[in-house]
């Protein structure tokens, strides 16, 4: 019976340190490609690639019905005239400017451009009906056609663009010559009650 035990015992013990052996060789390689990543420092780092989404960009993500990563005309008016169903929360057929801001709250926010009554033109004022909500996005979708397709289609990836680095540089550059400029308090001769 003690041999069992004993067996039993060296046998759970192997299978600790070949467990714990494991896990050690698996995560080296993981330490060493966490050492690769790019470090982010909130909004003083290097950005490495990060994009920003363009105002309005997110609605016309959701009209591309068939998933192919492209929005044809057809689906922008086809979007567009169920998201009006949605934005006139009333249902009486006309878009006031508190329904059109609660609805740009829904989908984005309240002070996004989806938001401002101009980017829906009516025929009276405060008071925009299916037709006029249908042609103020076929409009703002123009924002974010290809210029390189000849069908003048809307392309996801046109949805985003890259913040401008060159201020960034510039500041970096200007950041580092005031520190250059600026006293180092150990540098001082009288620094931390030393004479």
């Amino acid at each position: 019976m003690e041999n069992l035990v004993s067996r039993v015992v060296k046998n759970k013990l192997g299978y600790l340190v070949a467990t714990v052996t494991g896990l050690v060789c698996l995560a080296a390689p993981m330490a060493s490609a966490q050492e690769r990543l790019p470090i982010r420092l909130g909004g003083a780092g290097d950005l490495n690639g990060a994009r920003y989404i363009k105002p309005g960009a997110l609605l016309f993500a959701t009209f591309d019905t068939n998933q192919d990563f492209v929005i044809s005309e057809e689906e922008i008016e086809s979007g567009a005239r169920r998201t009006f169903q949605l934005a006139d929360a009333d249902g009486n057929g006309v878009m006031t400017p508190l329904e059109q801001r609660d609805w740009a709250l829904k989908i984005g926010s309240d002070t996004d451009v989806i938001a401002n009554p101009t980017t829906f033109p009516s025929g009276i004022p405060g008071q925009v009906n299916e037709e006029e909500f249908v042609f103020g996005l076929q409009t703002f979708a123009q924002r974010f056609q290809d210029p390189d397709d000849a069908d003048q289609r809307i392309l996801v990836k046109n949805f985003t663009f890259e913040p401008d680095r060159s201020r960034r540089q510039d500041r970096k550059d200007e950041d580092e010559l005031e520190r250059v400029r600026r006293p180092v308090i150990s540098d001082r001769r009288d620094a931390n009650g030393i004479r």
